[in-house]
Parts: structure tokens; sequence; C-alpha cells
């Protein structure tokens, strides 16, 4: 039989015992925000292999291994196949 684990529940409002600095943490997190620092998640949108869409803008993506489209490539394409040809 597999022993089970207990998933722990998490409260609405936090029990000041377990969290004591809360208060502490509230203001850190108030001065990155009034510093700018203060990172925020953002939606991310693939438009295709080398584009994203970041608020409603349109940019390259440089993080992505194919930023310059090369996959896709009618001539790097038909090399790749050449060479798989001849050294299969």
């Amino acid at each position: 039989m597999r022993a089970t684990t207990e998933i722990p529940r998490i409260s609405k409002s936090p029990d000041k015992s377990v969290y004591p600095d809360q208060g502490f943490l509230n203001q850190a997190l108030a001065e990155l925000a009034s510093t700018n620092l203060l990172r925020a998640r953002r939606s991310v949108r693939g438009i295709d292999s080398t584009h994203v869409e970041i608020d409603s803008r349109r940019y390259v993506n440089f993080a992505a291994n194919d930023y310059l489209g090369l996959t896709h490539h009618t001539r790097v394409v038909a090399v790749a196949k050449e060479a798989i040809e001849e050294d299969a």
C-alpha cells in the first residue's frame, strides 16, 4: 500500500505564528514597487517561430534557438536534406 502525503491547506489569512515577518515582506515589496524593481509576470504569446507578442507589441524572440528563422528557410532545408541523403 502506498503512503499518502497530505497537502497542507493555505488559509486566506495567514497565521501570524507561521508568518511572523509578513509586515516586513509587505514593506519590502512596497519598496521594490516604488523603485520600479518589482518583477511582474507578463503574458507572452508566440506568433511564429521568430516572433512573440508582449502587451500587444510584436518582438523578435532572441531567446529562441531559431530567431533568424532558418529552420524554415528553403535553401537551408534543401541543403540539410542533401546532407542526410549523402550520409545515410
